[in-house]
């Protein structure tokens, strides 16, 4: 029995450790690298003559250089290269390729053209990994299946068995890169309890495991399963990485069929007739109009046609129920493919102050200037700002040119409903070029400056209101001078408001009035002040008081003067100017009310212009009475005339 026990073990010693392989099989453009670990496959040039590629393996320990033939295949160490298509691009060339290679450990990247692949950390279960595109870069969760990011499919074996076995103490043991030892072990008891440690020698450095523990060690995981007597180990090798399977294909790779169109990009592609050896395919833009047209063989090695950033070649062609067919390879470079910007650009910059306050209008600067190669077409402003902010001014929306070198100002003013440090946003801008892409050989491109912020300080409405006049007589021109000064810090719109009694008529220029209230609206900028002169007519005797109010964002300013008005004793005329000095009667009443909210009358009163540019308007049913007065005047004065004569 032991004899027995014994062959079978020498058997499976004698049995050859095989690892499978990973495999990359895809177009690449050469000269790149792919770089897998520390290994290197330097793809350098390809022959012009029968497309035969030249090829630099290095590692860390050695380097060899190789010619690789189309069709065929070259062996180094663990890698097997071969290649299938080659195609010709100007100087350079896109080959499909096969590469077998052993796998990628934990911690490990893959480089190959613009893709890179990063296995971050791998159990038997799953893997994270990075995958990066140019300077798009993903992460994912392996669990099973395919992965696709961009061109390229990606499947994972995780945590292959590379070894499954006994090992004879002292002789090494050789799986892939790695050299395992069964140097020897002890027994040692432990609280009643017998243990084997076993010592292990991994590419020359020494470890210790007990038997049934499991040892992580220079990339691999072996499980210590068993000691048979003191001359076999019997353990199972986990690769602490994965095999990679990846396939990374073209823009375009397929059958077309002739006379048949396919959009590619901003493209249309047309093969136009297929021959036994050769296609005359047609590049168009959009619109179908012919941008490059021409002859290309059909075979493993052949020259692409090529226009800006496309490039179209053929390896196979068959018949199908009648069809001819042709294998079409296409290749896009999205960073040669015609750009409207390549021919237009419009600097565009916007100007704001560094602080401003609320509710007070500032102005801001919009800089254009075409630095491109072309000229700007129907250009179109179109302010990007913030909500809390609103365009007070009126300015051009449409520019019919902007020509090459052409620098254009223009000014927008802003008023901010709030303050703070605050977002005023940023200027976009479209305009029109020519590119031969676009079906009407115009395209559409846009612009847009910085985003710009400004620092708004809190507006503090805050208004003095002076009111001087005479007392009077019955129908006599009565004096009212109203002084308004801007003490705030607010430059923006007030609103003003006399409140008259109902006996008088006013003599005001562009008032508004609606029953016994005159309106108007001015501005004041902060620290100046303006003067409003008016005469009132009363129709009655009596002790009056005017009241003037001023609005400003929810805060009400108010002041009231009272004066008497008498009889007509005696038939004189007193002089009354406008700008004398007056002295205002005894009762002054003033007081500043915050409200929320002021309602203003719309409806408007027209007065006819009279004598001295006066505008005389009565509140009211009073008009009617003012008018009576003044007629009752007349009469005794012609009285009086009759009995002088």
């Amino acid at each position: 029995m032991r004899k027995v026990f014994l062959a079978v073990v020498i058997f499976l010693i004698s049995l050859p450790q095989t690892i499978a392989d990973s495999v990359f099989y895809g177009w690449v453009q050469i000269p790149t690298t792919i770089t897998i670990g520390s290994t290197q496959i330097m793809l350098k040039d390809i022959s012009g003559v029968d497309g035969s590629i030249f090829a630099v393996f290095k590692d860390d320990k050695d380097s060899n250089i190789e010619i690789l033939p189309l069709s065929n295949y070259i062996h180094w160490e663990e890698y097997n290269l071969s290649s299938e298509y080659v195609l010709l691009i100007n100087e350079k060339g896109y080959a499909k390729l096969k590469l077998n290679f052993p796998y990628l450990l934990e911690g490990e990247t893959m480089r190959f053209g613009d893709y890179k692949i990063y296995l971050k950390s791998v159990t038997k279960k799953q893997a994270q990994l990075e995958l990066s595109y140019k300077n798009i870069t993903r992460k994912f969760t392996y669990k099973g299946g395919e992965i696709n990011f961009e061109n390229l499919k990606l499947s994972l074996i995780l945590a292959p068995t590379i070894f499954d076995g006994y090992i004879s103490r002292g002789y090494p043991k050789k799986i892939d890169e790695w050299s395992i030892t069964f140097v020897s072990y002890n027994i040692t008891k432990e609280d009643g309890i017998l243990k084997e440690i076993v010592e292990l020698k991994i590419n020359q450095k020494t470890y210790w495991s007990e038997v049934g523990d499991v040892l992580e060690a220079e990339g691999l995981r072996i499980e210590i399963k068993d000691l048979v007597g003191s001359t076999y180990l019997r353990m199972e090798v986990e690769l602490k990485g994965a095999y990679l399977n990846i396939s990374l294909t073209p823009y375009f790779e397929s059958w077309l069929s002739e006379g048949k169109t396919t959009k590619i990009g901003p493209y249309i592609v047309k093969i136009e007739k297929i021959f036994s050896d050769q296609a005359y395919v047609s590049i168009k833009n959009p619109c179908g109009m012919p941008l490059k047209s021409g002859l290309v063989k059909i075979d493993k090695f052949s020259r692409m046609l090529s226009y800006d950033g496309i490039s179209v070649g053929f390896i196979e062609t068959k018949e199908e129920n009648g069809e001819k067919k042709v294998k079409t390879v296409i290749i896009i470079d999205n960073e040669k493919i015609p750009k409207i910007e390549d021919v237009a650009f419009l600097n565009v910059s916007y100007e704001v102050p560094t602080r401003a306050t609320q509710y007070s209008t500032f102005e801001t600067k919009v800089i254009l200037e075409n630095t491109g190669k072309s000229d700007l077409r129907y250009v179109e402003i179109l302010p990007n700002v913030s909500k809390i902010f609103s365009i007070v001014n009126n300015y051009p929306r449409y520019i019919p040119t902007i020509k090459r070198g052409e620098k254009i100002e223009l000014t927008l003013v802003l008023q901010s409903q709030a303050y703070g440090n605050l977002t005023v946003g940023n200027i976009r801008v479209l305009a029109h070029a020519p590119y031969e892409l676009s079906c009407y050989g115009v395209g559409e491109v846009e612009f847009s400056s910085e985003t710009k912020r400004v620092e708004i300080l809190k507006a503090e409405p805050n208004y003095s209101i002076d009111v001087r006049t005479l007392n009077g007589t019955v129908g006599s021109p009565i004096p009212l001078n109203i002084t308004i000064a801007n003490l705030g810090n607010v430059d923006s719109p007030f609103d003003l408001t006399v409140a008259l009694p109902k006996e008088f008529g006013v003599v005001a220029e562009n008032f508004t009035i609606y029953r016994k209230w005159l309106h108007l609206r001015d501005t004041l900028k902060p620290g100046t002040s303006k003067t409003y002169k008016m005469f009132l007519i009363s129709t009655k005797e009596g002790q009056y008081e005017v009241e003037v109010l001023v609005k400003s964002f929810g805060k009400l300013f108010q002041k009231s003067t009272t004066l008497t008005v008498t009889s007509l004793v005696k038939e004189h005329t007193e002089n009354i100017l406008l700008n004398q000095n007056v002295t205002c009667t005894p009762k002054v009443i003033e007081r500043v009310v915050e409200v929320s909210k002021i309602t203003q009358q719309n409806s408007t009163v027209t007065v006819e212009p009279v004598s001295l540019k006066w505008k005389i308007v009565y509140g009211g049913g009073f008009f009617v009475g003012g008018v009576i007065f003044i007629l009752a005047l007349a009469w005794i004065a012609a009285k009086l005339e009759e009995r002088k004569e």
